[in-house]
């Protein structure tokens, strides 16, 4: 059944679906950034894919544990949308190109992916508020953060990606 099959009853059948879609879609680009990071041609850049990928493996943690705090086994719902959006980024990471302008896109790729989580993230936080899962709560707001952060890091580094390409035309 996907996520859209079954009727909702309630917020907490919502909060639990969205858990599940996180779960799936944080493992899925768990297993992609191995393959990016290994196509990537900046060195700030390979160790922020780098960091990433542990950034990944901590939040799949806090999955799990919220998953606990609710007395459910952790499980996952397929997350088509993060299905397309890592299949973009191993494409941005094999294409054919210089290897600023590949990096560039792989930037590129990789924020869409955090902004998928930030807004996936932002919801589960706020339905835990609401349901008053605080524990719960809190551990989706860590992974908020850490997305807001990584996005943010990805930005300068693509800054500092195009002033470099800039300057090896100069």
């Amino acid at each position: 059944m996907t996520l859209f099959e079954k009727k909702l009853e309630n917020l907490e059948g919502l909060y639990l679906e969205q858990m599940k879609d996180l779960y799936d879609a944080e493992q899925q680009i768990l297993e992609a950034l191995p393959e990016v990071e290994e196509k990537v041609a900046n060195q700030t850049l390979k160790k922020a894919v780098s960091d990433y990928q542990m950034q990944v493996k901590g939040q799949i943690a806090r999955l799990e544990q919220s998953f606990k705090e609710l007395g459910i086994k952790p499980e996952t719902t397929k997350c088509k949308a993060m299905q397309g959006l890592v299949e973009e980024e191993k494409q941005s990471a094999s294409r054919d190109a210089v290897p600023h302008v590949r990096d560039a896109g792989i930037i590129a790729s990789t924020q869409r992916v955090q902004h998928y989580k930030i807004a996936g993230y932002g919801s589960v936080a706020a339905f835990a508020h609401h349901l008053k899962n605080r524990e719960t709560e809190k551990l989706h707001s860590q992974s908020l953060k850490e997305e807001k952060n990584s996005d943010k890091l990805f930005s300068e580094i693509a800054l500092d990606n195009a002033n470099q390409a800039e300057a090896a035309l100069a």
